[in-house]
Parts: C-alpha cells; structure tokens; sequence
C-alpha cells in the first residue's frame, strides 16, 4: 500500500487520505482512495478522541449507517474515530441554488425533506441540517444529505450534558440554543428545513443572532408566495406543538405548494402596527408591556394565582380580569337593567297619577305630594340602578367563568 501512494501518505485503517476537503466543529473531512476496490472516499475523522466522545460518535455514526435512501450518503464503513463515505463531487446547497430559478431551488429542498422524512419515520434525528450539509452532485444533479455526526435515535437518551449545545449556529432551533436536550427531536430538524427553505426564497437567513430565534418572529415576505408563507411559518414556530410534527408533514405541504394545491398549514397572520414602535407585528402572538419581550405562543403561559400570566423574558405578572362581553353577559345584563328600571317607572307613575288626590289624615286635606317628580331626578335613580346591574353581572360572569379572558392591557395581542 505504501508502495501505491508513498511512504509518507497517512492512513486511517487501510485508506490512504490524498487530501482535506473541509473542517467543522466535530472533525475533518479528507479526500481519500480505497485501495481495496480501487474508488475514492471521504472520511470524516474525529478530532476529540476522549472516550466519551468516541462512544458518542460509534453510536451516532452506528445509526446513520442504517438509513438506505436514495438522497442521503451512505456510510460505509466505521472505523475507531473515523467513518468512510462515498466521495460526492459536487456543491453544497447554498451555491448550486445561485441562479436557478423558484421552482428549481423548492425541487432541491424538497428529496431532501423526504430524506429526513424517512430518517425520522425510522426513529433518526439529523440535529444539523443546513445547506452546507447538502450537495448536489455535478453530473446527475441530485441533493444529497450528508454528515449525519450529530445523529441519534429519537428514543435515545442524550448522550449530551444539559446546557451543551450541538449544531450549527442561526439553524439550530430554540430549544437547542438553550441546551434543553430532552425537547430537541423531529420538530427540531422541522426548525432547521423551515429556515432552510426560508434562506432558499429569500437569499437571506431569516434570524441573524441566536437571541432572534428566541424572541422574534422570521421577517414577513409579502411577495413570497403565501403557502411557502404559511410552511416556513408553521415550521419555524416557536411553540414546539405549533410546529409540523416531523418533516412527513413539512415535505408533504412543500410538494403541495410546488403542485400549486393547498397546503394543510394554516395561512400566514395579518399585521398590524406594534403599540411600542412602527414595527408590524402578528395578531395571534404576545405581547409583554413591562418589558415588550415577545413570547413564545399565542396562548400566555400559566402563574401562580388565579386569571394570572407571567412574562417568560422578564418575569412580570398581570392578573387576568373580564376583556369582554359574550351573549350570556349581555342577556344577563339587560335582564338586570329591566328589573332596574321597572320599579323606577312604576315609581315615577305613582308619583304623577296621584299627586294632590293623597291627603293626610293628620293635617286634613294637605296634598301628601306637592306636585311631580323631577325627570333628572328619576334619571339618575335609574343610572344608579344600572350600574349596579351592571356590576352584579360582572361578579356572576366571574363566577360562572373559571378562567376569565386576559388582561391585554399586561399582555396585548399582536
């Protein structure tokens, strides 16, 4: 073999490394022959070579070896801090997708949402997905999914400590950011094909710091077309239950919008100005007023105490109270504000009918009324009357509601 490719070629097991294609985070790449059957290959070798690292990657590299689909790159081999895969000349997504057009680049994206589809319907998570991990290959143009180094069943413990993050930065999803390893799954490679396909229409990523993935929404793209809209949306929502449950739904809804039919994700919100700046922000989302900190779900998150929301960024508390009237509010009310006014007219009618014809026994014919009601006066017998129904049906609407609407005057929607 030394004879082949000379004595001071290095080797990992019995492939002779001729070249270094890349570098990233978890190791290097190198171009390299199989001297066996005579090919070129690529091997991905392992920088840290402390036990636990060695047995994370052998287990993660173990997983991907399983997967057979036409768009993802096999694995061939797995050596001791190594693994060999097929040698793909080609360019990564983000530059074979430089001048094709809409339909060609949503084409690109979309054998490959149907690769992590079948990943995750065999219970494997990608945990870095982004277009550096795509090629299209030169001669066949096919995509090609590959660097499945961070893979792990979905099923797994994390090998990972809380708190440590594995990924790629501005395509990680929330939860990854904050090192919360038990919720990154499926939805979180759905996060990554959202910002993906949101890069492939826009030319831009639509976060541009890891604090804008927690507290913003993606840059609105009015002339983007509205179902691509609605997808990257649905994909990059905050709230995990928001977001397609793994990428079978994202790539079914992308074939959907490249077929012109509708897609099952619900369409994209209407704007309206935020009260703090001139920004344009959604209607269905959170607003906290302390600190306007956006929140995470259109729904505000429980607290301590009754009708109580708290602010995730800053921690603020609003108590919730009434912020509007139903059918049965307005019934009751107008109920309550009858009763109110009859006896006040029945009043006022005993008044004028009989004044001057009541006397006193005591003085003798003395009119017992002298004259009649002032309207004034019954007025605001009957405005006092009315706030009071008013108020009692407040009181009877708490207590026949248990959990009473939001106080947006805290917590305002957007």
């Amino acid at each position: 073999m030394n004879e082949l490719f000379g004595q001071n070629c290095r080797h990992l097991g019995r492939y002779a490394i001729t070249g270094e294609i890349g570098r990233g985070g978890m190791g290097i790449v190198h171009r390299a022959i199989d001297p066996r059957l005579n090919r070129p290959v690529a091997l991905k070798e392992l920088q840290d070579l402390s036990p636990a690292a060695q047995d994370r990657f052998q287990r993660e590299a173990a997983i991907a070896a399983k997967l057979n689909h036409p768009n993802i790159v096999p694995i061939l081999e797995v050596g001791d801090h190594f693994y060999a895969m097929p040698l793909i000349e080609g360019a990564t997504l983000d530059h074979a997708a430089r001048g094709r057009s809409l339909e060609d680049r949503l084409g690109l994206l979309l054998p490959i949402a149907e690769a992590v589809a079948y990943a995750h319907e065999r219970g494997v998570v990608h945990r870095d997905l982004k277009p550096q991990n795509i090629l299209v290959e030169h001669a066949s143009g096919r995509p090609l999914l590959t660097d499945f180094g961070l893979a792990r069943a979905a099923s797994e413990t994390p090998l990972t400590g809380s708190g440590a993050r594995f990924g790629t930065p501005l395509y990680m999803a929330p939860e990854q950011i904050r090192g919360d390893h038990e919720r990154v799954g499926t939805r979180s490679d759905v996060w990554a094909l959202g910002v993906i396909l949101y890069e492939l229409v826009a030319g831009a990523r639509p976060f541009p710091t890891d604090h804008a993935i927690l507290k913003d929404d993606p840059p609105d793209l009015p002339d983007a077309p509205a179902d691509l809209r609605a997808i990257w949306r649905k994909a990059l929502a905050k709230d995990l239950a928001r977001r397609y449950p793994d990428a079978r739904g994202f790539a079914d809804d992308l074939r959907r919008a490249i077929e012109g039919r509708p897609v099952a994700a619900p369409p994209a919100p209407r704007l309206k100005a935020c009260p703090y700046c001139a920004e344009e922000i959604r209607e269905d989302a959170i607003l906290c007023r302390h600190c306007h900190a956006r929140l995470e779900a259109p729904a505000p998150p429980a607290a301590p105490g009754r009708g109580q929301i708290r602010c995730l960024s800053c921690g603020y508390i609003g108590r919730g109270r009434r912020s509007g009237w139903d059918l049965g509010s307005i019934l009751l009310t107008l109920v309550l504000l009858v009763m109110a006014i009859i006896p006040g007219v029945v009043f006022f009618f005993i008044r004028e009918h009989f004044a001057g014809r009541l006397c006193c026994r005591r003085c003798g014919g003395k009119s017992l009324v002298r004259g009649g009601v002032s309207f004034f006066y019954v007025l605001a017998v009957l405005l006092i009357l009315a706030a009071g129904a008013w108020w009692i049906s407040g009181i009877v609407q708490k207590a026949l509601r248990p959990k009473p609407a939001f106080d947006w005057h805290f917590y305002e929607q957007r």
